[in-house]
């Protein structure tokens, strides 16, 4: 994948966009993330009409120019559940709680997992009457993160480092974010997925490690999320999810999703240590998926294989154009020969 900016302007960055098939997308993407305008001569205009794999390489050129975009222009751009640096500073916030900590805000997830292997554990969330404990089902939780004020003191040198640099290369994004996360705009301090995205972005780029300034602040309720088929005559699969307590108004940061896994017994520290490495795992599995939608190399440390996100998991079981990069059973993938085993392939057929 490649891209390069053509013009700017109202709110609205156009890009050309040449993807892992050699075609190339002329791509206008709003300052909120929306594709204005999309032009490409490689594929079927109608979408109903491409092969599976000239769909996924529309749909990554299109979230290639999100990504872009958000990299060289600091706008939100990129979807909640497709954003690799919020996903990777909740796994990163989640590896640093103790046990304790773990249970206190993940302890309800944990037992809503075990009850399924342990009749003893009190299940936190009924599951709703239309779904059996055979189908396919997960469980969601959402992570909100926040300032680890304490991390933030041990840091101060390093923001103030990122805050001089933007300062003499006029980068007003990376200096307001700074200014707003310091407080020394005169506003309160404040974090949002959007400022995590661009702040590791570019402390990154200098060598500047901030990720530990990150700390979970709040997880939701246990959701749950299921397919039902529906319609008497042709049947569709409808998603349906059944929500729990949503603690802000807003996205969170990380959505852990898995269907009932056996955590183990929960009064044992090593089980629980073992379920918080996992979601770590899963969250790392999730960053992985969000480069491969751009259809991109995944740093070498997100070169994983097992459960990531949901959507990706479908695409991955049901289409020849990936390996089955969810299925921890899988021993057919080379993570030392990505490029060359063609884990993201432009043309399965040729």
């Amino acid at each position: 994948m490649d891209a390069l900016i053509t013009g700017e302007g109202d709110g609205i960055v156009g890009l050309s966009v040449i993807d892992n098939n050699d075609v190339e997308h002329l791509i206008e993407v709003s300052s909120d993330g929306e594709i204005t305008g999309h032009q490409q001569d490689g594929y079927p205009d109608d979408s109903s009409k491409r092969e599976p794999w000239e769909g996924q390489n529309v749909m990554q050129a299109r979230n290639y120019a999100r990504f872009y975009v958000a990299r060289e222009r600091g706008y939100d751009t990129i979807t909640q559940d497709e954003n690799p640096d919020r996903i990777n500073a909740a796994r990163h916030a989640l590896s640093a709680l103790s046990n304790d900590d773990f249970l206190d805000l993940f302890g309800a997830y944990c037992r809503q997992h075990r009850s399924h292997y342990d009749d003893s554990v009190t299940r936190p969330v009924s599951l709703p009457e239309s779904i059996d404990e055979d189908d396919y089902f997960q469980y969601e939780l959402g992570i909100y993160l926040d300032i680890d004020q304490d991390r933030l003191d041990e840091k101060a040198a390093d923001l103030s480092e990122l805050l001089t640099e933007a300062a003499l290369e006029q980068d007003e994004g990376t200096l307001e974010r700074v200014q707003n996360v310091l407080g020394t705009d005169g506003g309160q301090k404040a974090l949002t997925g959007e400022t995590v995205q661009h702040l590791t972005q570019k402390a990154d780029e200098r060598n500047i490690d901030i990720t530990d300034i990150v700390e979970i602040d709040a997880v939701s309720g246990v959701h749950v999320r299921w397919e039902d088929e529906v319609g008497l005559i042709n049947k569709r699969v409808e998603e349906r999810r059944q929500e729990g307590a949503i603690p802000y108004d807003r996205e969170p940061d990380a959505l852990v999703q898995l269907p009932p896994f056996d955590t183990g017994a929960l009064d044992n520290s090593g089980v629980v240590q073992e379920f918080k490495d996992f979601l770590c795992y899963h969250l790392q599995c999730q960053v992985r998926d969000c480069f491969v939608g751009m259809g991109i190399e995944p740093p070498h440390e997100f070169r994983v294989v097992g459960p990531g996100l949901y959507h990706y998991a479908i695409r991955y079981k049901q289409l020849d154009f990936y390996p089955p990069l969810h299925d921890l059973t899988s021993d057919a993938i080379d993570l030392d020969q990505w490029h060359e085993d063609g884990l993201i392939e432009s043309n399965p057929s040729t």
